[in-house]
């Protein structure tokens, strides 16, 4: 990535992102489309999908062709569907808003779209489908911090742009300089969230749920039980579920009677909530 290449990136984070407050009350749509605008001109500016390739004479660089393929990295089936449909509805909605004011550089936004199917070991998968059969210059997804894990190094290693909706998790942009993400780290957010808890709303007693055959949800809830000790709130119980647990066992339900506490869940399954 030339350094020409990392002047524009960070004039357009600064400027456009990170520094209008008042742009950002416009809604998700247009967070999206800067999004997209910010990852396609990288992409492109850095040579996309790695070496030039010419077949009788013809470019057939990224650059070259007539649209600039964006993937989606994501989940439309599965546990994760919730995340994945609304993140590639949004990716839609932008690039259509982006194509309609006269497109990129020249060329239309196409969306690719895969299907993981909330599928750890298919994240990798898809990510080396959508570099190398469908010539994407960037990836949008995934929105949990594992299938990114999985999915960074290979594009990567492919200098391929990797933009992350949700991955809150630590290791993750460190990867390596073509991985990014626009969301706030978990590390940062649960000491803040705790704080306002118990400054603001007077939570004094909580009880931690774990799902433990989730990753993510093992780590945020140590984040939130060393935060929860640092603010004094008292952990009145912990207990540990599976991301399959529809109801929450008795003893829980009970204190929840006898005792003035809030349920501090982690786990990220629906049926719990």
């Amino acid at each position: 990535m030339s350094r020409h290449s990392r002047s524009n990136i960070n004039y357009l984070v600064n400027n456009t992102v990170g520094g209008k407050e008042k742009e950002m009350k416009k809604g998700k749509l247009w967070s999206l489309v800067t999004m997209l605008v910010i990852v396609a001109m990288l992409a492109v500016g850095c040579g996309g999908g790695g070496e030039e390739k010419k077949e009788n004479g013809e470019d057939k660089t990224p650059a070259a062709t007539e649209t600039i393929k964006i993937g989606f990295l994501g989940a439309k089936t599965g546990g994760h569907a919730a995340y994945g449909v609304e993140t590639l509805k949004g990716m839609k909605m932008a690039a259509e808003d982006i194509n309609n004011a006269g497109g990129l550089l020249g060329k239309k936004i196409e969306i690719i779209e895969e299907d993981h199917g909330s599928k750890l070991s298919e994240g990798a998968t898809v990510t080396q489908k959508l570099i190398t059969r469908d010539k994407v210059v960037a990836i949008v997804g995934d929105p949990t911090t594992g299938i990114t894990k999985l999915a960074a190094p290979i594009a990567q290693q492919n200098k391929v742009v990797l933009m992350s909706a949700g991955a809150v998790g630590t290791g993750v942009v460190e990867i390596g300089d073509y991985i990014f993400r626009d969301t706030l780290l978990d590390a940062v957010a649960a000491p803040a969230v705790t704080k306002y808890l118990k400054e603001q709303l007077g939570w004094k007693n909580v009880a931690v749920i774990t799902s433990m055959n989730n990753d993510y949800s093992v780590g945020l809830s140590k984040l939130f039980k060393d935060a929860l000790t640092a603010n004094g709130v008292e952990i009145v119980a912990e207990q540990s579920i599976q991301d399959a647990t529809r109801t929450l066992p008795p003893r829980l339900l009970l204190l929840k009677v006898r005792i003035p506490m809030v349920l501090s869940s982690p786990a990220t399954t629906p049926r719990v909530a």
